[in-house]
């Protein structure tokens, strides 16, 4: 549900994904990242804003308005056709 925010720019972004995922592998719950540089602090803000004005919201309903949910938001929509079921 991506609607037109004017004064947003829409960003593309190609992402190599495994086709399978490897069900032997641990997968954290848990993702500990520091935004470390200006660039990532600022491209991170831009995304969090742009999201949150565009009305994108987290498969739960909640709005995107933290690094946290946007690194959500990024993984719920992710396209992947082929991938596999992972477990929770």
């Amino acid at each position: 549900m991506m609607t037109e925010v004017s004064n947003y720019e829409l960003a593309e972004l190609t992402i190599p994904v495994s086709p399978e995922a490897n069900q032997n592998k641990y997968l954290s719950r848990h993702v500990d990242v520091q935004v470390k540089t200006p660039e990532q602090r600022r491209a991170l803000r831009q995304l969090i804003d742009g999201l949150d004005a565009s009305g994108e919201r987290l498969k739960s309903g909640r709005r995107v308005q933290s690094g946290a949910d946007a690194f959500r938001w990024i993984l719920e929509n992710i396209s992947m056709p082929n991938a596999n079921k992972i477990d929770a």
